[in-house]
């Protein structure tokens, strides 16, 4: 059993200033193409769902993705 997300954000930072739509640009960056590099595809897009729920504040949706795909995640 997967230990519950965490509800603290990240601190992101860059080499180099960017904008907010620089970052998200770069966010649908990865996720269009993080399924090319290994894993599967739903895999992909569940972590995706729960990670637009994270930034939308709503951790128990993002659980509730995570749980729902039997995704395991490491400590």
């Amino acid at each position: 059993r997967n230990e519950p997300l965490k509800k603290d954000k990240p601190k992101w930072k860059s080499e180099y200033p960017m904008t907010e739509g620089q970052l998200r640009s770069k966010r649908d960056e990865f996720w269009d193409t993080a399924p090319a590099f290994d894993g599967r595809k739903e895999i992909w897009d569940a972590l995706k769902a729960a990670a637009v729920a994270v930034e939308c504040n709503d951790h128990e949706l993002a659980q509730a993705i995570v749980d729902g795909a039997s995704i395991t995640l490491p400590h």
